[in-house]
Formats: C-alpha cells, sequence, structure tokens
C-alpha cells in the first residue's frame, strides 16, 4: 500500500466499513463484563466481581449477579440509558445463569436493545 500513513489509514477505512455504535456498545460490553473487578490499573473498579463465589450459592445467587451487571454498564456504558438486566434462566446442573439485558441508546432512545447471555460456571460470560 503506497503512501504515508494518513493515506494508508484512508484506504483501510474506504476498505472495510466502519462498525456501528451497537456493535461498539457490544464489543465493549463483552469486554466489561468479562472483566474482574480490580484487574484494570486505571480503574480498579471497572469490570465485575468474581461470580464464582456466587456459583456457591444458586440460584439465590442470581440476585446478586444482576445487580453487578447492572451497576457496571451503568457506570461504565454512558451510551445506554435505561439498563435493565433480568435473569432469565438458571441451570443447576451445569451452574449457566441465563440473563436478558436491555436498555436504550442514549443518542437515540427510541432504538432499543435486547441481548441474551449466559454466564458460565467460569464467570465467563457470553452473547447470543
Amino acid at each position: 500500500m503506497p503512501g504515508g500513513f494518513l493515506q494508508r489509514v484512508i484506504a483501510l477505512a474506504r476498505a472495510e466499513p466502519a462498525p456501528s455504535e451497537e456493535q461498539l456498545i457490544l464489543g465493549h460490553l463483552q469486554a466489561l463484563l468479562n472483566t474482574r473487578q480490580g484487574s484494570s490499573k486505571l480503574d480498579p473498579n471497572y469490570g465485575v466481581p468474581d461470580f464464582t463465589a456466587l456459583l456457591h450459592d444458586f440460584p439465590a445467587g442470581a440476585r446478586s449477579l444482576e445487580q453487578a451487571v447492572k451497576q457496571a454498564i451503568t457506570r461504565y456504558e454512558p451510551r445506554l440509558t435505561g439498563v435493565v438486566v433480568r435473569a432469565t434462566r438458571v441451570s443447576t446442573n451445569t451452574l449457566t445463569l441465563h440473563m436478558e439485558l436491555q436498555a436504550r441508546l442514549t443518542r437515540s432512545p427510541s432504538h432499543a436493545l435486547k441481548i441474551a447471555t449466559q454466564v458460565f460456571r467460569s464467570g465467563h460470560i457470553e452473547f447470543g
């Protein structure tokens, strides 16, 4: 790719469409919810608590998990408003919690997001 740095960046930008705001938010949520509090040197509160301790308190621990996820999203994702986190199903044999996240885009309140998530025994959270 000939040219200077700026020309290469412009050429790359034209080759691939920029991610949508929704895609950027989903990527950030994935990172936020899979980061344990205390692991960020810039902000020790960034992320969510270690959920593995809550697994011993299933299904009652699901409520604590809902609150922790909502607090993290509300604090660290300003592009979302009206965040609601709800456990939809607890699978005690595999220690998997299914949750639903609902929110609205701050810049476009008529645009609602609804995301299905799973919290696994390891504390890892996946969307989909």
